[in-house]
């Protein structure tokens, strides 16, 4: 900020900030809350997007829109309606009443406990589930990566599916498997069925894993009586710009 010659706006979290955020919280729904503050000006947003984590990215986008001239009251109006990018934390609900957050489009390890995080938020639901692919980008020990998931999931979420053969990384306790918390399914199909079979109204089932896994297809075509379900998908992009998503493969 210092070395630039043009004029330098910050944002964050910080009160030193020129667009900041205060008394940021996520309701029972998954949606995003926190006041802006900027110079005098306070106004309360309302954002549908389920995790804490979003709030430096909307305060970006804010910031950049005001300073183009929007008021922030106007700003905070229309971002009561945003929607996510579909599998990037997307929002999917079934008949059976359960609702399906999607954070399929990439699964760095570095990122996994945020997404994690949003669990907290649904604190209405009546079972939150954790439904976990492969970590990719992993420096280090994978083994490790997956041991600080498991670990951080085990507080969170009522129940942990892993899907694939990265799950042998995981290396949970047999208590939790005998229990039921922790499930291993082999592939997408196996766990669609497992799903199904046990779904709870009012439950949240957050898919976290790799652009390959292709969980999203679970939520997509949850309620279908067809649709692709090949477990051998070579397709290096997700199954939302995929036209054989509906297809049956």
């Amino acid at each position: 900020r210092e070395r630039s010659r043009a004029r330098v706006l910050t944002y964050g979290a910080g009160a030193d900030a020129d667009y900041h955020a205060a008394n940021v919280s996520v309701d029972a729904d998954g949606v995003l809350h926190f006041e802006c503050r900027h110079g005098t000006q306070t106004v309360p947003f309302r954002i549908g997007l389920p995790g804490r984590h979003f709030v430096v990215s909307a305060l970006a986008a804010i910031a950049a829109a005001h300073q183009q001239g929007i008021a922030l009251t106007e700003l905070a109006r229309r971002a009561v309606d945003f929607q996510p990018i579909e599998g990037r934390c997307s929002i999917h609900h079934t008949a059976g009443g359960a609702t399906f957050v999607c954070d399929t489009a990439k699964a760095p390890a570095w990122s996994v406990l945020m997404a994690i995080e949003m669990l907290a938020g649904f604190t209405k639901s009546s079972r939150r589930t954790l439904v976990l692919g492969s970590l990719s980008d992993a420096t280090g020990s994978l083994n490790l990566r997956y041991r600080k998931a498991v670990q951080a999931a085990l507080g969170l979420a009522d129940r942990i599916i892993f899907v694939g053969e990265m799950a042998a990384h995981a290396r949970v306790d047999s208590q939790h498997v005998a229990s039921g918390k922790v499930l291993y399914v082999a592939d997408i199909v196996e766990l669609r069925q497992a799903l199904r079979d046990t779904q709870q109204p009012g439950e949240l089932i957050l898919l976290k894993g790799s652009t390959t896994d292709h969980l999203e297809r679970v939520a997509v075509n949850f309620d279908a009586q067809g649709g692709c379900w090949r477990t051998d998908c070579r397709v290096q992009w997700e199954c939302f710009n995929c036209g054989k998503l509906s297809a049956d493969v």
